[in-house]
């Protein structure tokens, strides 16, 4: 909808017809013209009618909207568009459009940002727990860390390489998309004490190469048990040996770097993996304080740059409950990477995005502000990059 708006911003009375096309001139054609058409509709008649606009639009040109899934799009599209209107903000525009949607009005009621928020569930999917089977069977109950919140079989990674006499494929995670690309991230909990090799085993199913952890250790928490080896030394999980190479220390980021070799094939060579992790976030407090916040930003940073030395796999995120804090830096990395693209800020269609997968991240309106907070840490940042080049 964003691009409809932007190209309607050149559209004049003298501007002749505008020309859409896509590889077949039908399938997203149709789909653009179709939005704007209802679009125009709404605006006209505060009513719209996809069905019959459709059929005639085919009747002009076949096959038209080519696809249910694109035929579902529009109606997804339609909604958002009426009931949230155009969320995206120019990056150098974004601090100061903040501290609006933050304001109280003066005669009391909701911000603008609670408005959004609000705005957001009437667009997250229910997930139906007959949608979360593996979760809820019997042989997996003990894996998941909170009964009350599983991920859906149609999002989670399917463990495949060896476990032990109780592991199964399940593990309580789940695919997160970024902005350009599907499965950027793989949100999921802390490792429980029985769930440390399927941790394991889904690092090396899935080629991972990036661990991000969010969480501080406590050793009063047996729950939370340490899933790597000491320095220098080795642990072996189930057929995975992983040997502990390096570790750096800068301010709140911790980077591990560890081997990991598959027993069971000898011929192939082992991986690196970093584990990083973002301490100083109080478990009790719902946003990182302000020192974390700017380390969020370093290891969102350090994380790109390991990544594009190792490959696009996707990138494991993990805080207790694989919900909370996951949440929060999955939406930062996929608003930032659209400043990146656009210089544009969308905070209100990156978390929409996130919560496609895993409808209960950033499920409070702090958590909201705070997606808010961080991208204008990173547009810090990013301002002064492009004021050097």
């Amino acid at each position: 909808m964003a691009l409809r708006n932007r190209v309607k911003e050149h559209v004049t009375p003298e501007s002749g017809p505008i020309i859409v096309h896509c590889s077949a001139g039908v399938g997203r054609t149709g789909t653009f013209i179709m939005l704007d058409m209802m679009m125009e509709m709404f605006k006209d008649e505060e009513q719209v009618d996809i069905f019959n606009n459709v059929n005639q639009l085919r009747e002009q040109r076949i096959n038209m909207v080519q696809t249910s899934d694109q035929y579902i799009f529009i109606y997804d599209a339609l909604l958002e568009a009426i009931v949230c209107g155009d969320t995206a903000v120019p990056s150098d525009q974004f601090r100061n459009k903040f501290q609006i949607l933050r304001k109280q009005p003066r005669g009391g009621g909701p911000s603008e940002l609670m408005i959004q928020f609000i705005a957001l569930r009437s667009l997250t999917p229910i997930v139906n727990p007959k949608e979360c089977r593996d979760g809820r069977a019997a042989e997996n109950r003990n894996k998941n860390r909170r009964s009350d919140d599983l991920p859906s079989d149609r999002a989670r990674p399917f463990l495949m390489s060896p476990g032990d006499e109780t592991s199964t494929n399940y593990i309580n995670a789940a695919f997160i998309n970024g902005y350009k690309q599907r499965d950027v991230y793989i949100a999921t909990q802390a490792p429980l004490p029985n769930t440390v090799l399927d941790m394991w085993r889904l690092v090396y199913d899935y080629r991972i190469s990036s661990v991000v952890m969010l969480n501080d250790m406590d050793d009063n928490d047996p729950t939370c048990p340490q899933y790597w080896p000491d320095s220098k030394q080795s642990v072996q999980h189930g057929v995975f040996l992983i040997q502990h190479v390096g570790e750096t220390v800068d301010g709140h980021l911790i980077t591990r770097t560890l081997r990991l070799q598959n027993t069971l094939k000898d011929n192939e060579a082992a991986r690196m993996v970093k584990i990083f992790q973002l301490t100083g976030w109080p478990g009790d407090e719902k946003t990182p304080p302000s020192p974390c916040q700017t380390a969020m930003i370093t290891l969102l940073s350090e994380v790109e740059r390991w990544q594009q030395q190792t490959g696009n796999e996707p990138i494991v995120v993990h805080c207790i409950d694989g919900v909370e804090r996951s949440g929060v830096f999955c939406t930062m990395g996929v608003a930032c990477e659209r400043v990146k693209v656009e210089q544009v800020v969308d905070v209100f269609q990156a978390v929409k995005t996130v919560r496609a997968c895993r409808p209960s991240m950033v499920n409070n309106v702090v958590a909201y502000d705070c997606c808010h907070e961080l991208v204008i840490e990173y547009l810090k940042g990013f301002d002064t990059y492009a004021n050097f080049g």
